[in-house]
């Protein structure tokens, strides 16, 4: 990737690296902050490895990134949207007292790191090529998820880990070349800002973030009309809020459109696809520790052939460099056809999570698959494959229940709630009442006028153990930073 990246800063050094806000700056203006950024960090010298990374929807942030990797440091991404203690327990578990930021005022980031100002750093024209000898086993990136206690769990991203990631990417064939257009709609926190800039990068081509100012769905529209992007990658929330003006959507510029993160719906993709004639339609997926998306599949334009499961598409195959399983809870693999847990192999699963050893042993284990020997990451994905080695999703092993003695799937009767509800988002959660009894709540979002009807349909389709204890309206869903949906949080707004 490094070497692509500076066969880049060569060959296309007048092309457009970032659009931004309309403000347009090439390879060349890229450079410079890329090489004033590193002025700074000779005169610094951090002695920490990682560094903190306030992320902004600029230029200067993007160098920041690629001075970093030159001069051998990993970066740990930072939002201004995440609460101030968050961000001081992720420098904390990286030891590191140093940030770069384009923003002198860091207060609501955090209070107690030193901070390296990159605004209108620019340094001396020259060649990206004097860079650090990273080894494939260094981190170059640490992502941050949710954790089950609270704090923040750390996914590190090696060099290896983010190769094999593009190297899997390039393997699909995808027509993509110096002239296609990026878009990038995603904080810096969240992996899939990755495969929205890091393959451009590699290409020569150009990347246009959103305002994160404005409203995140309208805004990422907004640029993928008004730049006529050839490559999106979003998440299917965005489609979902976008849906109400999909009637006047048009986007036949777009080629290629990757959507993942969260489960897609056939319903929405078929709605989506008649506003991208043109473009291959992709649902990817692979959960942050296997780096990005390492699973895909192709959407077929003739709608009647595309595969699902309780409405939700197939994830498909996986891609290069990717080995999966489906096992059960002695990690014996399942027959086709059969259910179990999704499980992960390759050179793009990361190494473990930051400095947490016990939940590692957990979650990893080794197995021999036709002669090799593969260590396998269980990734908390329900899953079973057909005969044609697709996979499918049978939703989060975290979001299936026992009620009443049944194992009960959220997906089944959110897909029934959709089905009556057209052009509705809805979601549902499980929680205890007073008497420890597991109760199903469901939510619709923009409200609901027809709820006694609603509830008639659902017995008419659902087995009583099946049924919400109660169906709520809430003006929007939760929704994490990345834009998927927060379960955490709707638990709380059950009344």
């Amino acid at each position: 990737m490094l070497e692509q990246i500076k066969n880049t800063f060569q060959k296309h050094s007048a092309k457009i690296a970032f659009c931004i806000r309309n403000q347009s700056y090439s390879y060349a203006d890229l450079l410079l902050y890329v090489n004033g950024i590193r002025n700074l960090l000779q005169k610094e010298r951090p002695q920490s490895h990682f560094i903190g990374l306030a992320g902004f929807d600029d230029l200067e942030t993007y160098a920041a990134i690629l001075a970093l990797w030159a001069e051998g440091y990993a970066f740990v991404p930072l939002s201004s949207n995440s609460p101030l203690e968050r961000n001081e327990e992720i420098l904390r578990q990286v030891e590191t007292t140093y940030i770069l930021s384009s923003r002198a005022s860091t207060d609501t980031l955090v209070k107690t790191a030193k901070i390296i100002l990159t605004k209108d750093i620019v340094g001396k024209e020259a060649e990206y090529s004097d860079l650090s000898n990273w080894k494939a086993d260094e981190i170059m990136c640490m992502i941050f998820t949710s954790g089950s206690t609270g704090v923040p769990k750390g996914v590190p991203y090696s060099l290896g880990n983010i190769n094999t990631t593009l190297d899997a990417f390039f393997a699909l064939g995808y027509d993509l070349s110096e002239k296609d257009r990026f878009l990038q709609m995603f904080e810096f926190t969240f992996d899939l800002s990755l495969i929205s800039y890091l393959p451009a990068w590699c290409l020569g081509a150009a990347i246009y973030p959103i305002n994160h100012k404005q409203v995140k769905y309208l805004a990422a529209y907004q640029v993928l009309q008004q730049h006529a992007i050839t490559f999106a990658t979003m998440v299917p929330s965005t489609l979902q809020f976008l849906k109400p003006y999909f009637a006047q959507a048009s986007l036949p510029n777009l080629r290629y459109c990757l959507l993942a993160g969260e489960p897609f719906y056939t319903d929405l993709a078929e709605a989506w696809m008649r506003c991208v004639p043109n473009a291959k339609v992709i649902n990817g997926s692979g959960p942050c520790e296997t780096t990005m998306v390492c699973v895909g599949y192709d959407l077929s334009r003739n709608l009647a052939e595309n595969k699902s499961h309780n409405n939700v598409l197939a994830f498909g195959k996986p891609w290069k460099n990717t080995t999966t399983i489906i096992v059960n809870e002695q990690l014996e693999e399942v027959p086709v056809g059969e259910e179990g847990e999704l499980c992960f192999a390759g050179g793009n699963v990361m190494q473990g999570y930051w400095k947490l050893p016990e939940k590692n042993a957990n979650l990893f284990f080794n197995k021999t698959i036709d002669g090799v020997s593969h260590r396998f990451y269980k990734s908390g994905d329900m899953a079973f494959i057909d005969e044609s080695g697709i996979l499918y999703s049978c939703g989060r092993k975290d979001q299936q229940y026992k009620i009443q003695g049944y194992k009960v799937e959220l997906g089944d009767l959110e897909r029934h709630a959709r089905d009556f509800l057209v052009n509705k988002h809805v979601a549902s959660t499980v929680v205890k009442n007073e008497k420890d009894i597991l109760e199903i709540h469901l939510f619709v979002e923009g409200g609901i006028e027809n709820e006694n009807e609603l509830a008639t349909y659902l017995s008419g389709q659902l087995p009583v153990y099946m049924l919400p204890k109660g169906i709520h309206t809430i003006v929007r869903l939760p929704l994490t930073q990345s834009g998927k949906l927060d379960r955490k949080q709707l638990k709380h707004l059950v009344p």
